[in-house]
């Protein structure tokens, strides 16, 4: 069936069946060229991709390979999921994803938690993949910072903490544009202390560390100019680590670089999903 979504970009939705939970996938395009999974940020879920994917099917000139995107485990539909206990854990739910979609192999695009699940998988799945496209991300993510943020969260102080990262999201309020950051608030206001704690603890133990070097598929990171979570000096890093990695820079682009510059993001994308 059609979703109604939060950016109104129509997109066919399928409830998939995992290991231990469900989870659904959007869909959009029907072409044969090799499909495009795109993994979200973490606490928000696979609408946050419509915009960048609004921008790609307009630039592609001919009918377009099959993007996807699916929720997290603990994420949007997959909310009542058994708890996040690591990126390893999400990686393999992507394998399950994979699978049940049908393809041997896709091209992978992750934004910030989202591109640690997407490293974690090419790693651990390195024949399911063609390419990886990483966008505000890391390698590995400073352990104390993520733990005390892990712990940061209750309900006499969401308030703070959701201003808090909202800012470190999207920049300073003034910069801000809607619908975008509302989206952001009503999951950020949803997110139970529990899952808040679990994803954070979760970033908090990733590190792909020398296992980057064995990735022979080509790579694009991307980072945002004005991102002070991933600063453009860490995603530069990153692609350091990679052997085949290529870095891009969106100058003026906080953090969630497919919610503030999705057109700009999406002609950057455009060799990975063409």
């Amino acid at each position: 069936m059609a979703a109604t979504n939060t950016f109104n970009e129509p997109a066919q939705i399928r409830r998939v069946q995992l290991r231990d939970h469900a989870t659904v996938v959007a869909e959009w395009g029907t072409g044969d060229g090799l499909p495009t999974v795109f993994i979200h940020a973490a606490l928000l879920d696979h609408q946050m991709w419509q915009p960048t994917v609004s921008h790609l099917l307009r630039l592609d000139a001919g009918p377009p390979a099959p993007i996807y995107a699916y929720d997290l485990r603990g994420h949007g539909t997959a909310s009542g999921a058994a708890p996040i206990t690591g990126v390893d854990q999400l990686a393999a739910d992507l394998a399950d994803v994979i699978a049940a979609l049908g393809h041997p192999q896709v091209n992978l695009v992750g934004v910030s938690f989202g591109g640690a699940v997407a490293q974690r998988f090419t790693v651990d799945y390195p024949h399911h993949v063609r390419s990886l496209a990483l966008i505000a991300t890391a390698a590995s993510f400073p352990r104390s910072p993520m733990m005390a943020r892990a712990a940061s969260l209750t309900d006499q102080d969401r308030d703070q903490v959701v201003a808090t990262t909202l800012d470190r999201w999207f920049g300073p309020a003034a910069q801000r544009a809607q619908p975008v950051v509302d989206y952001a608030m009503d999951h950020l206001n949803e997110v139970s202390p529990e899952h808040w704690a679990a994803t954070w603890s979760a970033l908090a133990g990733f590190d792909i560390g020398a296992a980057a070097d064995a990735v022979s598929v080509p790579v694009l990171a991307v980072a945002g100019g004005d991102d002070v979570s991933t600063p453009p000096t860490v995603v530069r890093e990153l692609a350091g680590l990679y052997r085949r990695a290529s870095y891009v820079e969106i100058p003026g682009a906080a953090h969630l670089v497919p919610l503030v510059q999705p057109a700009a993001l999406a002609h950057r994308l455009m060799g990975i999903v063409a």
